[in-house]
């Protein structure tokens, strides 16, 4: 409903088309009151599509450890954010994803931590010049490093912070539910896949922090493998 009224545009994952570093956006918009407040606020995911689906529990996931980021909340109870969004998706057109049952549009981005009352998208599309738009660019050639796009879009990173409560993908069983372009939701088991896991690695407790890193699928030119609007499976 939000692309059909939007020009077929999917959500923004963030405001700033810049290397966006990860910033967190209050959910909903005015949780820390009016001031300070930037009413650009409501232009962000989690909150653009609320009054297509009029509550902010959606989003929540029993199963999650609460993250709380700040404790500034004025205007209610903040809810807890585990679903996380697409950044690949960010402004991109509806038409251009090749493969809508494939592609993840919200997933537990964080992990088994769920942040209260703030958001963000993960992965995050790689955005370095601030005079331009960001939009995801689609890989050019497969196996050829030489043929990939680049500039604003032509990467992205999937994050974790220090200070999570959880680094664990296992959140339901050994995996997860994740929510797709088409509209299905599907769960998947999370062992390390490129088919159907975005991270890389597991311990045997299922917690992706491993020797103190943690890898991810991605495509010889650097954009997450799973998240990709053209991605096929």
């Amino acid at each position: 409903m939000y692309t059909q009224d939007y020009d077929e545009a999917m959500p923004q994952a963030t405001l700033k088309n810049d290397n966006w570093g990860g910033l967190f956006y209050t959910t909903p918009a005015e949780l820390r009151g009016t001031a300070p407040f930037n009413p650009l606020r409501y232009c962000i995911w989690s909150n653009a599509i609320q009054p297509y689906i009029k509550s902010y529990q959606i989003y929540t996931c029993a199963s999650a450890v609460d993250w709380s980021l700040s404790a500034a909340a004025t205007n209610g109870p903040p809810p807890r954010i585990s679903q996380i969004y697409n950044g690949d998706l960010h402004q991109y057109p509806q038409s251009g994803i090749n493969a809508p049952a494939a592609v993840i549009l919200l997933w537990n981005g964080w992990c088994k931590s769920g942040p209260v009352g703030y958001t963000l998208a993960n992965p995050m599309l790689n955005c370095p010049d601030g005079t331009k738009g960001c939009i995801y660019q689609p890989t050019a050639a497969i196996g050829d490093p030489a043929a990939c796009p680049t500039g604003n879009g032509a990467t992205d990173n999937v994050h974790l912070y220090v200070g999570m409560p959880s680094t664990v993908t296992w959140v339901h069983g050994q995996g997860d539910n994740f929510a797709y372009c088409d509209g299905h939701v599907k769960w998947v088991a999370l062992r390390g896949d490129p088919n159907g896991d975005p991270f890389g690695s597991h311990d045997a407790n299922g917690d992706v922090i491993v020797g103190g890193s943690f890898g991810r699928w991605r495509d010889t030119c650097g954009h997450s493998w799973l998240f990709r609007p053209d991605f096929q499976p």
